[in-house]
């Protein structure tokens, strides 16, 4: 059982709003901040892609999506 990593989450459940581009975007921002570390959340909101709340939602989502596979893997 593999479960997809946050940005592959992003890309497969907002409807177009997170694209593939956003999360490489994202990361290769992520990778120049090594010193001060940003999340990957974190740069979307900055870079206006969601807002804060957008981001809050999607973790949680997120949450309960690796709560389930982790719950149908243990079964």
């Amino acid at each position: 059982m593999e479960i997809e990593k946050f940005g592959e989450f992003l890309i497969r459940t907002t409807n177009g709003k997170v694209t593939g581009q956003h999360i490489i975007n994202a990361l290769m921002k992520q990778k120049k901040f090594s010193d001060g570390y940003k999340k990957l959340g974190e740069i979307l909101v900055e870079d206006k892609i969601i807002s804060n709340i957008e981001l809050t939602k999607y973790l949680l989502d997120f949450d309960r999506y690796k709560n389930e596979m982790l719950e149908s893997h243990n079964k």
